[in-house]
């Protein structure tokens, strides 16, 4: 081979493996590319396998609300109900509204109660109680720690207190100091349906209970084991055993919340938050939804400290 042949094939030869090198890097790249859209299109799969399954536990908490039976039908203390279904399982919580804090009734003990029982320095809870007592008062003056129209403007927010009743639970965000790590804390604790200022004991969850002053956690404890006892023999819940300022008010409820988790085998998570009422008249059908929310990707929130994040309360 003369030497012209030689540097010939020597080029040929880096051409070639130039070339092998790049369809290399293309066809990895594309295998990549491929197999990110196939774990897109998996994780979508099982988010949409996961919301139906969360979706079957609010069907199914509404079927078990309608069981005549007192033993079996569901309870609506927060008790947790789990049932494994449809390559995956559900779990689910209900609430009977009477059973939380009405945010247009509870007055200030029983609101900084509730709010220094998530976490918060009882400095921080007085801002916030006074702020959220303006917001639905009819007045236009603003109580020692709160906030009137004057307040939101100084910090720049486009709007100011509605001075009258929250009209939905979401409205909590707009007070002055709730940033949103305190309204996660409060959103299934309190609500608007129910026309009491106090706690029915015989239906409230631990975390309610939790904000009647001076009651310790060891007593609360105590009585929801012997609420849940009484419940399992088909009898009337007991009294709540220690007085309070806070009024103690049974009532008969037609509004619940439902929260039902769906799990799959993969992990995949997703939480249906909805509150109902019972159907009157000549509706379709024995519920009526009063509000849907949908999560994804994620357990029913732990516990967190309020204090982490100031937002706008700082």
């Amino acid at each position: 081979m003369s030497r012209i042949d030689s540097q010939q094939a020597g080029v040929a030869m880096v051409l070639v493996l130039a070339l092998t090198a790049l369809l290399t890097i293309m066809a990895g790249s594309y295998t990549l590319s491929m197999r990110r859209e196939l774990d897109l299109a998996r994780n979508i799969r099982d988010q949409a396998q996961a919301l139906a399954l969360a979706e079957s536990g609010i069907q199914y908490a509404q079927m078990m609300l309608l069981v005549n039976d007192q033993q079996k039908r569901w309870r609506g203390d927060g008790t947790e109900y789990q049932r494994q279904y449809g390559g995956g399982e559900f779990k689910v919580k209900i609430i009977e509204e009477t059973g939380k804090i009405n945010i247009n009734k509870a007055e200030s003990p029983l609101l900084k109660g509730l709010l220094e029982s998530t976490g918060l320095e009882e400095e921080q809870a007085d801002e916030i109680v006074d702020a959220i007592l303006d917001w639905r008062d009819n007045d236009e003056f603003a109580r020692l720690h709160g906030a009137e129209k004057s307040e939101y403007e100084s910090e720049g927010l486009p709007y100011q207190p509605r001075n009258d009743s929250f009209q939905t639970i979401e409205e909590l965000q707009l007070v002055l100091g709730i940033n949103p790590v305190v309204f996660s804390e409060l959103e299934r604790l309190v609500t608007i349906y129910n026309d009491k200022a106090g706690i029915d004991p015989t239906k409230a969850s631990r975390e309610v209970l939790l904000a009647i002053p001076g009651v310790e956690p060891e007593t609360i404890d105590s009585y929801l084991a012997d609420r849940r006892k009484a419940a399992e023999d088909n009898l009337p819940a007991p009294a709540f055993p220690v007085t309070s300022e806070i009024p103690f008010e049974q009532q008969t409820d037609n509004v619940y919340s439902i929260e039902s988790q769906g799990i799959l085998t993969t992990g995949a998570m997703a939480t249906v938050f909805t509150t109902i009422q019972t159907s009157t008249g000549k509706a379709r059908g024995p519920f009526s939804t009063l509000s849907w929310k949908k999560l994804f990707g994620q357990r029913v929130r732990h516990k967190r400290n309020v204090n982490d994040e100031q937002g706008r309360a700082s």
